[in-house]
């Protein structure tokens, strides 16, 4: 014995008009994610002087602390312009420090380094 065929009745003008605004309203969010990454203000993880691993770890303690400046989109990490030389700074005074240290620590000890200090 054959199955009834059901007819499908076609959506109320209500319907696709509350779905055409919302697929309007998706369209734009999704544009202006897409274009957040194109944008010369946003830098990604492989075009940042960070280096791609630096740059996902500011980018995700950024986003951690709500500094701003950082955002993820899928797999792209982005910093705007201001927060990378934010985080430039940021890895130059640890460098400084480390190295005062170490210079500091060569002084007590009464040794004199060799190159620098560095490897």
């Amino acid at each position: 014995m054959p199955r009834p065929i059901t007819k499908i009745n076609a959506p109320e003008p209500e319907l696709l008009a509350a779905l055409d605004c919302f697929a309007a309203r998706v369209a734009t969010i999704v544009v202006d994610r897409l274009r957040a990454g194109t944008d010369p203000r946003w830098v990604d993880q492989h075009q940042s002087p960070l280096g791609a691993r630096r740059h996902c770890a500011a980018v995700r303690r950024r986003i951690a602390e709500g500094a701003g400046g950082a955002e993820l989109i899928g797999r792209r990490a982005l910093l705007e312009q201001q927060a990378l030389t934010e985080e430039l700074a940021r890895n130059r005074t640890k460098r400084r420090a480390a190295a005062d240290d170490v210079q500091g620590l060569a002084d007590e000890l009464g040794l004199k380094l060799v190159g620098g200090g560095r490897k």
